[in-house]
């Protein structure tokens, strides 16, 4: 049988020798290095396989000294049922686990009811809960028409608060429940009963509309829509849609020296 003319120069992976293959596949320079090759990671594989029945038996060792035990304290309670010192802790809090504190740094634990935890506490399956349907919806022009808000406002909230949405006849759809459910979180307090307009902010305490609503927000004062008429040093005048901010002056500093900034 005739062999390849082909030449192809590689490097032993043993030896690292320079010689000439006849395959791309060959790795070794001669049958010598790819015997010991062979043996060398059998041997790397044995010293690997103790090395993790080493690792096992350290860490089985504590079991094997609290097996017997009828009290443990709260860490090796942990090492036992294979969780942290704070997660038995929390299980005492819960009174999921009895324990006995007899001092700030003694807590024995029964074995017994350790194993009692375990059997009271079968595990079951968690079914998926089914999402109820949506059978009521807004439209664009319903939730700028009811509460006041823009277009722009809507899809916004929409996004940033995961609002289904449904597409009919071109027009966009918004869940009736989800968005009453984000207006309901941002009713004001009904024990406030004095409120300022953004006008009447700027007027008497000399800011900006932006230093108004810098302030507002980084204070974290309570705000509400209103469409009422608002008193203003110059008159009456309409404020439709318009921001009132509540009289606190106990949480926020002196408005009389505000310089704009916050």
């Amino acid at each position: 049988m005739s062999t390849s003319k082909i030449r192809i120069k590689k490097i032993c992976e043993f030896c690292g020798k320079e010689f000439f293959a006849q395959k791309m596949t060959t790795r070794y320079c001669s049958k010598t290095c790819s015997s010991r090759a062979y043996k060398y990671q059998l041997r790397v594989q044995r010293i690997e396989r103790t090395k993790t029945d080493v690792k096992v038996a350290i860490d089985t060792k504590p079991l094997n000294d609290i097996r017997h035990k009828a009290f443990l304290p709260v860490q090796e309670t942990g090492v036992l049922i294979g969780v942290t010192t704070r997660s038995v802790y929390n299980l005492i809090y819960a009174g999921a686990l009895k324990a006995t504190k007899l001092s700030s740094r003694m807590t024995p634990i029964r074995r017994s009811d350790v194993e009692a935890m375990l059997d009271n506490n079968p595990y079951t399956k968690r079914y998926k809960r089914e999402p109820a349907p949506i059978t009521e919806f807004y439209t664009n022009d319903e939730l700028r028409e009811k509460f006041g808000v823009s277009l722009s406002w809507i899809f916004k909230v929409g996004k940033t608060e995961n609002i289904p949405k449904v597409m009919r006849r071109g027009k966009t759809l918004w869940s009736k429940r989800h968005f009453d459910a984000v207006f309901a979180r941002q009713q004001p307090d009904e024990s406030i009963t004095e409120w300022y307009t953004a006008e009447e902010m700027r007027q008497k305490f000399g800011m900006t509309s932006s230093a108004v609503y810098s302030f507002v927000y980084t204070y974290g004062i309570p705000k509400k829509r209103s469409e009422t008429k608002s008193s203003t040093r110059s008159g009456t005048s309409m404020q439709p849609k318009g921001w009132s901010f509540r009289q606190n002056r106990n949480t926020i500093p002196p408005l009389r020296q505000w310089n704009g900034t916050v």
